[in-house]
């Protein structure tokens, strides 16, 4: 099953720019939007502005940057299907004085990790369709450090990094993606929750019975 996750982009002359990676998720996911930002904090103003003002360059450069592998361009309109969530990143009035860039991070439903067999399906009133801090939404994939020195080393490189950058209101979100909060859930999602419920409802009974054992042991 693929790790499809969403980037949107909304472009200096307001339009959206939307890209599929089919293998992307938790630390990767943030590690392209690490690079991403870097390069518009490194590269000279000339450069940035040139870029910022020419659609095909931008279209390259983001290409470039998510990598041509696994990725395609997509319609922000009618291609909204992932389970491993969106980037959405703002570039909409980029100053080129104080190179900030505003992001975020969204779950529509589901996220799937491959990397730690976890798999959620954000429901209503959770994560689901806010705006996620590079923090939430790797503590969606880790919510705990996994005692895996390389992979919690990691998370923490990430978290310190995107501590300092600005999280992008769901007002913002909203404008530049209104068609995930259009749309239904799918009968996909449907079933995952209800799968995840059933998980859920299975284990809090051993959790019980394990309770009960250990109380009567004592006696």
């Amino acid at each position: 099953m693929a790790q499809t996750h969403l980037i949107f982009i909304r472009m200096p002359d307001k339009k959206i720019f939307a890209l599929r990676h089919d293998w992307l998720f938790g630390q990767n996911a943030l590690r392209k939007l690490r690079n991403f930002i870097l390069f518009f904090k490194s590269t000279p103003s000339p450069l940035i502005a040139h870029i910022l003002g020419d659609g095909e360059s931008m279209a390259f450069i983001i290409k470039w940057l998510y990598s041509k592998f696994g990725s395609q361009q997509v319609s922000p309109v009618t291609s909204l299907d992932n389970n491993n969530g969106v980037t959405i990143i703002d570039l909409e009035g980029y100053d080129l004085k104080k190179r900030k860039i505003r992001y975020c991070l969204m779950s529509t439903g589901i996220l799937d990790c491959h990397e730690t067999q976890a798999f959620f399906y954000t429901e209503k009133g959770s994560t689901c369709l806010k705006a996620l801090s590079a923090k939430t939404y790797l503590q969606a994939y880790y919510p705990e450090p996994v005692g895996d020195q390389e992979i919690d080393d990691k998370n923490k490189e990430l978290i310190a990094f995107f501590g300092k950058e600005s999280v992008l209101p769901l007002a913002q979100v909203k404008m530049i993606c209104p068609e995930f909060f259009k749309s239904e859930p799918t009968p996909e999602m449907i079933a995952a929750l209800t799968s995840v419920k059933k998980m859920k409802k299975k284990a809090e009974g051993k959790e019980k019975r394990a309770k009960k054992k250990k109380k009567e042991g004592e006696k």
